[in-house]
């Protein structure tokens, strides 16, 4: 009798017992790819960088397309404009507020708006949120081939 653990269920019955997967002669050892190589292959970014896309893409819906998310959305990145009525330099640019401890840094609001104001001005402007996330990838992944 062939043990349950090797058998397979198909539409004619059980079959024969499946190979052992060291034993299968057309399989060769296998392939490893560091991660690098498949980023740079495929055009993807690395996890910490998908981070930053995925929560610049949050502020910029948050800012341009504010019917698409909840309530508790409509305020949550502020620009410095609307705080107060000082021409200046980063008028434009998104309030960080105060943080007390350093985990709170970590914050999506907090580092949404620190990212937020790193852009290039550029890409601060009103646009589809296709094209938004496109520049964004493209820009993330020329700051990580200069660095």
């Amino acid at each position: 009798m062939i043990p349950p653990e090797t058998r397979t269920l198909t539409a004619g019955g059980i079959n024969d017992p499946l190979p052992h997967p060291t034993h299968s002669p057309n399989l060769g050892p296998p392939q490893l790819t560091p991660v690098d190589q498949l980023d740079s292959n495929y055009c993807t970014l690395p996890i910490h960088l998908l981070r930053k896309q995925k929560i610049l893409e949050l502020v910029h819906t948050a800012l341009f397309r504010t019917t698409t998310l909840p309530d508790v959305y409509h305020n949550y990145f502020v620009i410095n404009r609307d705080v107060h009525s000082d021409d200046t330099r980063q008028r434009n640019d998104l309030l960080i507020r105060y943080v007390k401890k350093s985990f709170n840094m970590k914050s999506v609001q907090y580092s949404g708006s620190a990212l937020w104001n790193c852009l290039p001005l550029m890409l601060k402007g009103q646009m589809s949120k296709k094209s938004f996330k496109n520049k964004v990838k493209l820009h993330l992944l020329s700051e990580m081939v200069a660095a």
